[in-house]
Protein backbone atom coordinates (compact mmCIF):
# COMPACT_ATOMS: atom_id res chain seq x y z
CA UNK A 1 0.00 0.00 0.00
CA UNK A 2 0.92 3.79 -0.95
CA UNK A 3 0.02 6.10 1.76
CA UNK A 4 0.79 10.33 1.05
CA UNK A 5 0.66 11.73 4.84
CA UNK A 6 -0.04 15.39 5.05
CA UNK A 7 2.54 15.92 2.08
CA UNK A 8 3.55 19.73 0.72
CA UNK A 9 5.64 20.71 -2.23
CA UNK A 10 6.81 23.62 -3.73
CA UNK A 11 8.89 23.56 -7.10
CA UNK A 12 11.50 25.95 -6.92
CA UNK A 13 9.92 28.01 -10.29
CA UNK A 14 6.42 28.52 -7.95
CA UNK A 15 5.86 30.84 -5.68
CA UNK A 16 3.07 29.09 -3.76
CA UNK A 17 2.98 25.79 -2.63
CA UNK A 18 1.72 23.03 -5.62
CA UNK A 19 0.85 20.28 -3.01
CA UNK A 20 -0.84 21.65 0.09
CA UNK A 21 -1.12 18.56 2.70
CA UNK A 22 -2.01 16.16 0.12
CA UNK A 23 -3.61 12.71 1.96
CA UNK A 24 -3.66 9.24 -0.18
CA UNK A 25 -3.87 6.01 0.31
CA UNK A 26 -3.87 3.38 -2.78
CA UNK A 27 -4.06 -0.17 -2.03
CA UNK A 28 -1.99 -2.82 -3.98
CA UNK A 29 -3.70 -4.15 -6.53
CA UNK A 30 -6.22 -1.42 -6.77
CA UNK A 31 -6.70 1.37 -9.81
CA UNK A 32 -5.87 5.00 -8.78
CA UNK A 33 -6.65 7.87 -11.46
CA UNK A 34 -5.14 11.42 -10.52
CA UNK A 35 -7.31 14.18 -12.30
CA UNK A 36 -7.21 17.84 -12.40
CA UNK A 37 -6.97 21.14 -14.52
CA UNK A 38 -3.87 21.78 -15.86
CA UNK A 39 -1.67 23.23 -13.23
CA UNK A 40 -3.27 21.51 -10.36
CA UNK A 41 -0.50 19.25 -9.24
CA UNK A 42 -0.86 16.25 -11.04
CA UNK A 43 2.33 15.72 -12.60
CA UNK A 44 4.28 17.48 -8.85
CA UNK A 45 3.11 14.78 -6.78
CA UNK A 46 4.07 11.90 -9.26
CA UNK A 47 7.29 13.51 -9.15
CA UNK A 48 6.94 13.32 -5.40
CA UNK A 49 5.97 10.16 -5.23
CA UNK A 50 8.55 8.63 -7.59
CA UNK A 51 11.83 10.63 -5.79
CA UNK A 52 12.03 13.18 -8.68
CA UNK A 53 11.38 15.73 -6.49
CA UNK A 54 11.52 16.47 -2.51
CA UNK A 55 8.63 17.10 -0.64
CA UNK A 56 8.97 20.01 1.98
CA UNK A 57 7.18 17.98 4.50
CA UNK A 58 5.02 14.99 4.66
CA UNK A 59 5.56 11.54 5.14
CA UNK A 60 5.63 8.97 1.96
CA UNK A 61 5.30 5.52 2.85
CA UNK A 62 5.28 1.86 0.82
CA UNK A 63 3.77 -1.40 2.90
CA UNK A 64 3.82 0.80 5.66
CA UNK A 65 7.87 1.96 5.69
CA UNK A 66 8.37 5.71 5.15
CA UNK A 67 10.97 5.95 2.61
CA UNK A 68 13.69 8.99 2.15
CA UNK A 69 13.82 10.37 -1.67
CA UNK A 70 16.38 8.32 -2.88
CA UNK A 71 14.77 5.32 -1.76
CA UNK A 72 11.02 6.38 -3.65
CA UNK A 73 13.69 7.64 -6.57
CA UNK A 74 15.26 3.46 -6.87
CA UNK A 75 11.70 1.65 -5.81
CA UNK A 76 9.75 3.93 -8.40
CA UNK A 77 9.72 4.09 -12.57
CA UNK A 78 8.14 6.93 -14.58
CA UNK A 79 7.32 7.09 -17.96
CA UNK A 80 6.52 10.50 -18.91
CA UNK A 81 3.65 11.66 -21.15
CA UNK A 82 5.83 13.01 -23.89
CA UNK A 83 8.62 9.88 -23.67
CA UNK A 84 10.15 11.56 -27.19
CA UNK A 85 11.71 14.18 -24.60
CA UNK A 86 12.93 12.09 -21.98
CA UNK A 87 13.70 9.17 -23.09
CA UNK A 88 17.16 7.31 -22.64
CA UNK A 89 16.10 4.04 -23.44
CA UNK A 90 14.59 2.22 -26.87
CA UNK A 91 11.68 1.04 -24.99
CA UNK A 92 9.82 1.56 -22.01
CA UNK A 93 11.15 -1.65 -20.03
CA UNK A 94 14.60 -0.25 -20.78
CA UNK A 95 13.83 3.56 -20.09
CA UNK A 96 12.55 1.54 -16.47
CA UNK A 97 15.48 -0.36 -16.22
CA UNK A 98 17.83 2.74 -17.00
CA UNK A 99 16.12 4.62 -13.30
CA UNK A 100 16.23 8.01 -12.95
Amino acid sequence: MLELHDVHYRPATAQQLVLNGIQLKATTGQPVLIAGASGSGKTSILDVISGLAACRSGTIRWQEEALTQRQRRALCGLVFQFPERHFLGLTVPQELKLGH
